[in-house]
């Protein structure tokens, strides 16, 4: 093998390498096509959890509960002890039904006013068939409690 022929021979292996180069990333190779769609499906995926976390979590319904015959009876249950009591004056009666008045108007009024506290649907423990943590229901019957004086 002569000098020239050697150099004929490197300078066609060298041309023939961009050639394989070049099937690598032309435009009707496989390789591009799965390269292709891994990149979709990443700027898809990206997109998608985007959407769920920023979104949809924003939006998610969150439920709460408030036992009103809890508090109804904590409330009678005060309201029963002064009536009852011999000792009470018709003064500490009177005090009694307005302060049973009061309670129902305080009631109705944090009725309203829990759900724009806490962000939620707050439902009647009574209508909700096994309500308690483990489904996601929080229990604001204790605040309740607190904000009517009880």
């Amino acid at each position: 093998m002569s000098g020239s022929e050697c150099n004929d021979d490197h300078a066609d292996r060298l041309s023939a390498a961009p050639a394989v180069r070049a099937e690598i990333v032309d435009e009707k190779s496989p390789l591009r096509s799965v390269a292709l769609v891994l990149v979709s499906f990443a700027i898809f995926s990206i997109t998608l959890a985007a959407y769920h976390f920023v979104i949809v979590r924003q939006t998610i319904q969150r439920f709460a509960v408030v036992d009103v015959a809890e508090l109804y009876r904590a409330k009678e249950a005060e309201f029963s002890k002064i009536i009852a009591d011999p000792k009470a004056t018709d003064v500490d009666r009177v005090k009694a039904m307005e302060s049973a008045q009061r309670f129902a108007k305080d009631l109705q009024a944090l009725i309203e006013k829990l759900p724009k506290e806490c962000g939620c649907v707050v439902l009647n423990k009574a209508a909700v068939m096994n309500a308690n943590e483990s489904l996601g229901l929080t229990d604001l019957t204790p605040q309740a409690r607190k904000a009517v004086g009880l």
